[in-house]
């Protein structure tokens, strides 16, 4: 049984009407147990983070999207959302001494290293040439 790590825009497509979600990462996903789903806690802080940005500009958007934070990814990922330990800041290192990432991006591909899961993301070329790292794009045709 492969477990995942989802990437911060995989989450924020899953907050699309059912409609407007892309078709390729809903047929990925419809295979797997949502139990072997996991995300990362910078993806917690990025999702907050863009929160309270609309927040300052909409407060009615910012309520809705505070709700779905708190149901849709706290409350489904309980227990399965990946901290940032020893193992993770130091790996983050590694990956850093090859070439500087975004340090968001670096500590999520730290994560799923650590925790020898692939990364499931669109952004797959902000990944590709982190050593050992498997990469998933449920979103190519």
């Amino acid at each position: 049984m492969v477990n995942y790590l989802l990437d911060t825009n995989v989450i924020s497509e899953l907050r699309q009407s059912k409609r407007a979600r892309n078709t390729s990462m809903l047929q990925w996903m419809s295979g797997k147990e949502t139990d072997n789903f996991f995300i990362s806690s910078i993806t917690l802080e990025e999702i907050y983070d863009g929160i309270l940005r609309v927040e300052s500009r909409e407060n009615k958007q910012a309520t809705r999207l505070r709700k779905w934070f708190k149901h849709d990814v706290i409350n489904a990922f309980r227990g399965k959302i990946l901290s940032i330990d020893e193992y993770v800041a130091l790996r983050t290192s590694e990956i850093n001494i090859v070439r500087t990432y975004p340090e968001n991006d670096a500590y999520i591909a730290a994560t799923a290293l650590v925790h020898a899961m692939p990364l499931v993301t669109r952004n797959v070329k902000d990944f590709e040439d982190i050593g050992g790292l498997s990469l998933v794009n449920p979103f190519a045709d």
